[in-house]
């Protein structure tokens, strides 16, 4: 469902920043759960999932970084 919603904000601007954002809370809660899962031998089969959630959590940091700073650009011009 993320997916659908995330590829419906790609033609609905206004719908980014709160889809973002739960994907970002989403996916952090699922890292939490692996790393504080660890040590349980049947967490085994997850770890690749946590991988790629933790990428996506970076992904979308990385993402409102930009954009703050495209932000603080334009404004700096102005």
């Amino acid at each position: 469902m993320m997916g659908v919603m995330m590829i419906g904000a790609a033609f609905k601007p206004q719908w980014r920043q709160s889809i973002m954002l739960y994907s970002a809370i989403e996916k952090g809660f699922m890292v939490l759960l692996l790393v504080t899962n660890l040590g349980n031998p049947h967490i085994n089969g997850f770890v690749l999932a946590g991988v790629m959630d933790t990428v996506v959590v970076l992904w979308t940091l990385g993402y409102w970084w930009e954009q703050k700073r495209a932000t603080d650009a334009a404004m700096a011009i102005r």
